[in-house]
C-alpha cells in the first residue's frame, strides 16, 4: 500500500536553466564558458557543496579564487539561484495527492538553492519531509541516500512511490524495493501514479 509520493526536485517540480546562471556568472570573471561549466557540474567543489561537506560562503570562496569573480557573496547567489520557474503542472499534482498522502522530497540540491526554493515557492510547504543532498551529506543514486530517506520517513519501500527525472536514480530505487517513476510529463506521471493504485 502506497503512503509517501517522494519527489524530486530539479526538473520534477522545479524547472531550471544552470546555463542561464553560469552566463550570468561569465559577466563577472575572466574565464570561458567552458571551464565555468566544468567547475559547475563535475569539480570536487560541486560535489562537495552538493553533498553539504563545504558551505555556500566556502563554494563562493572556491568560485571566487578560481575565476576572480567580482562579486560579493549576496550578488553571486542572486546570479546562481534566478534560474528556476515552477512546473504548475506539477505543483496541482502534488496539492492533490497531499490529500490522501504524505509528501516528501529526496533531491540533489545545495544549501543555496535550496534556501531559495524554500522562500521562493509555497508549494515547498507542503511537504512533510524533506531530504536534501546536503543535509544527508550522501546524493543520489548511492543507495545510503534512499536508505536515509525510508528511515526518516519510517516505511518500508513498498510503501513508497519516488519519481525522478534521472533514470540512474530511478533504477538504484527500485534495486532496494521502492516503487520508482521516471519522470516524462505530468501527464504520464498521472497515469504512472494510477498503475500504482495511487489516488490521484
Amino acid at each position: 500500500m502506497v503512503k509517501v509520493i517522494v519527489f524530486d526536485l530539479g526538473q520534477v517540480l522545479i524547472k531550471f536553466d544552470l546555463e542561464l546562471a553560469l552566463r550570468r556568472l561569465l559577466e563577472v570573471c575572466n574565464a570561458s564558458f567552458e571551464d565555468v561549466a566544468t567547475f559547475f557540474t563535475l569539480s570536487d567543489a560541486e560535489r562537495l557543496f552538493t553533498e553539504g561537506k563545504i558551505s555556500g560562503r566556502e563554494f563562493y570562496d572556491k568560485v571566487k579564487s578560481r575565476f576572480n569573480i567580482t562579486v560579493d557573496f549576496a550578488e553571486f547567489c542572486v546570479k546562481y539561484n534566478t534560474i528556476f520557474e515552477i512546473d504548475k503542472e506539477v505543483e496541482d499534482i502534488i496539492v492533490e495527492l497531499k490529500k490522501n498522502y504524505r509528501i516528501a522530497t529526496l533531491s540533489n540540491t545545495n544549501e543555496i538553492h535550496f534556501d531559495y526554493i524554500m522562500e521562493t515557492y509555497p508549494v515547498m510547504k507542503l511537504f512533510d519531509e524533506y531530504v536534501v543532498s546536503f543535509r544527508e551529506k550522501c546524493q543520489k543514486p548511492h543507495y545510503e541516500i534512499f536508505q536515509k530517506a525510508l528511515t526518516r520517513l519510517g516505511v518500508a519501500p513498498t510503501n513508497v512511490v519516488f519519481i525522478d527525472d534521472n533514470e540512474a536514480n530511478v533504477i538504484a530505487a527500485g534495486q532496494i524495493g521502492i516503487r520508482s517513476i521516471h519522470y516524462e510529463s505530468p501527464h504520464e506521471l498521472v497515469e504512472k501514479l494510477r498503475k500504482y493504485g495511487v489516488k490521484v
